[in-house]
């Protein structure tokens, strides 16, 4: 299946591990299997309702998730509960995040 043409369901968000780690045993350990949790989402279902394409995601600890391959390349399924943050410094912005009541940022 192609890339371009696959579509997470719902809540779901695909991701990519972009490094690939050889052990000394010459086992290749993908980045998800190994600390850093924290990855470029890629595609987002159509209920996600926080999580955009561009975003850095950070999972929760002991999180397996379903693998996908396309393009002939591996991506990741998980989702959007099982994040448990994101960076979106990255992606453009149109506005600024304004602090409220209860110290809670709100796009306005």
């Amino acid at each position: 299946m192609k890339l371009s043409n696959f579509l997470p369901t719902f809540r779901q968000v695909l991701f990519s591990s972009e490094d690939i780690t050889k052990s000394n045993g010459g086992i290749y350990i993908p980045e998800i299997a190994q600390k850093e949790k924290s990855f470029t989402v890629i595609k987002v279902g159509q209920d996600c309702s926080t999580i955009k394409p561009g975003d850095r995601i950070v999972i929760m600890d002991g999180i397996l998730p379903h693998t996908v391959t396309l393009d002939g390349d591996v991506y990741y399924l998980i989702t959007e509960q099982q994040i448990i943050g994101y960076d979106r410094t990255g992606t453009p912005s149109k506005r600024k995040p304004k602090v409220t009541r209860g110290s809670q940022l709100q796009e306005g």
